[in-house]
């Protein structure tokens, strides 16, 4: 009677097994989670075409009508890096360019990322020709340098420069505030954590699977 008592004791319980390997799975599930993102909705302040000198460049007239989205992260997983996106989104009606507006004058646009504690991707510059036709997209990839919290500005800026004028001239746009957070678990990057995780569902799933092959004897 005591022997069968004591067999009965050491035979698993599933649930208390299942219960342990929820732990690493919570942690590898939190890790991969997406972290917010802030997006900004922005369209060009007409006024600015008013001035005698924007008056010259017909294609700053079409950029009025593009929508500017700006989609940066709020917070960033420490040591992984993500996207700091701004896309040019055409409107649906848009006529072809004729032949005038096209050499009335060049226009390009420049997005200008100052911001402390962050690793940028090219680089903190983009200036691309503006196409005038379809939408375009400014990627930055960005990554924190440290722990701190990274903050600072996204300047996006035309340059544009009518026919026979010898400099292009500088129209700011937007101004864009930017703060990221730095995010790790337990002071660990998710990586890290996700290999930690796993290794230690393998080590509990082969304890539970070895004890299973003992009972059965």
């Amino acid at each position: 009677m005591r022997k069968n008592k004591i067999i009965k004791a050491e035979k698993i319980n599933p649930r208390s097994w299942l219960y342990w390997l929820v732990i690493p799975l919570t942690f590898i599930v939190w890790s991969l989670w997406p972290q917010p993102q802030a997006t900004w909705e922005l369209r060009m302040d007409e006024s600015l075409l008013d001035q005698p000198a924007t008056q010259s460049c017909p294609l700053l007239n079409r950029l009025s009508r593009y929508d500017f989205i700006v989609k940066l992260p709020q917070r960033i997983w420490n040591t992984e890096q993500t996207n700091l996106l701004l896309t040019l989104q055409a409107p649906r009606d848009l006529l072809f360019l004729s032949v005038n507006e096209m050499n009335a004058c060049s226009l390009a646009l420049e997005t200008n990322l100052v911001v402390s504690n962050l690793a940028i991707q090219p680089g903190e510059t983009l200036i691309e020709p503006f196409v005038g036709n379809e939408s375009q997209i400014f990627l930055y990839a960005v990554s924190l340098r440290g722990t701190g919290i990274a903050r600072g500005e996204m300047w996006i800026v035309a340059k544009y420069k009518p026919a026979g004028a010898l400099n292009a001239l500088r129209l700011p746009l937007f101004s864009v505030p930017v703060e990221i957070t730095p995010v790790s678990i337990l002071g660990l990057p998710p990586a890290l954590v996700r290999y930690i995780a796993i290794l230690v569902m393998l080590i509990l799933l082969a304890v539970f699977f070895h004890r299973r092959l003992r009972e059965g004897r």
